[in-house]
């Protein structure tokens, strides 16, 4: 997946780089992640090669802002790749990496590790979850439609929930596997 194509698609109203952080920080978090130093370059290249254009406008918060527009090459751009095959994620998951060699410790360190991993999905599945409580998937035909199409306002409640239960049923997978491991871990005869 690429930065470019989120990006393109959170530009379905005018933002500011700053607007779309705080999207990352709330329910993109649960799969994606994009700081700043990242955003403000990438909107600058996609608005050189035309995919997007921006306005400087005033801000009752500062300074002025800069707001961008999604262009039509960029709608053709987006819906291509939404119409392409599922991008798959090439893993690199750091704590699986440590997991892989945590022979090397001793079983209070694991025990502490996986403890501590526990948690922090614990606090995700939380986060996750308080968001999923605002926005019920039985609730996604009483979102208030756009008078210009009601059937993508719905459509678009309707994925963006999808989407958090997805990280919600992931989460909690997770900590089902944390307690799996702590489980055969404990299992093992003490002196290793």
């Amino acid at each position: 997946m690429s930065l470019k194509f989120i990006l393109l698609g959170l530009l379905d109203q005018p933002r500011s780089g700053y607007d779309i952080k705080q999207i990352f920080e709330g329910t993109l978090k649960n799969f994606w992640n994009a700081e700043l130093s990242q955003i403000y370059p990438l909107l600058s290249k996609l608005e050189r090669e035309g995919y997007l254009e921006s306005d400087l406008v005033d801000s009752s918060h500062g300074p002025r802002r800069r707001i961008y527009h999604r262009l039509a090459q960029a709608e053709t751009e987006l819906f291509d790749w939404l119409a392409s095959e599922p991008d798959m994620p090439v893993a690199r998951i750091g704590y699986l990496a440590q997991m892989f060699f945590m022979e090397k410790v001793s079983p209070k360190q694991r025990c502490g590790f996986l403890h501590r991993l526990r948690e922090r999905f614990e606090q995700q599945h939380r986060f996750l979850s308080g968001l999923t409580a605002q926005y019920p998937l039985e609730d996604f035909e009483q979102n208030t439609p756009s008078q210009d199409d009601p059937q993508a306002s719905s459509e678009r409640y309707l994925a963006r929930v999808l989407t958090m239960h997805h990280g919600v049923l992931r989460l909690k997978a997770l900590i089902d596997w944390c307690d799996l491991c702590l489980c055969w871990f404990d299992r093992l005869p003490k002196n290793s």
